[in-house]
């Protein structure tokens, strides 16, 4: 199965299932603050705070796989299940 975990509980998720495989998606700051601010949902300050949390964890480990969400959106969609695909053949 696949889950979504914060940053922050992957000990959680690592102590909780047997088989753990992370995908840690990453954005360009720039990037994710001018897809923030089109979604129109959060204020500058709010986007800010994202930003800062979104920097505050480096994750690592022979479990963690890179994935970088940049790029037209379609292609990106495509990699990323690429990923999801390599993993489960592994």
């Amino acid at each position: 199965g696949v889950a979504a975990f914060e940053a922050s509980d992957m000990a959680t998720a690592r102590a909780r299932f047997d088989r753990v495989r992370i995908v840690a998606v990453t954005v360009a700051s720039e990037e994710l603050a001018r897809r923030l601010a089109a979604r129109g949902r959060e204020g500058a300050e709010d986007i800010a705070r994202r930003l800062e949390r979104a920097g505050a964890f480096t994750l690592s480990g022979e479990d963690v796989h890179a994935f970088a969400n940049q790029g037209e959106r379609e292609a990106s969609i495509a990699a990323f299940t690429d990923l999801l695909r390599a993993i489960v053949a592994a």
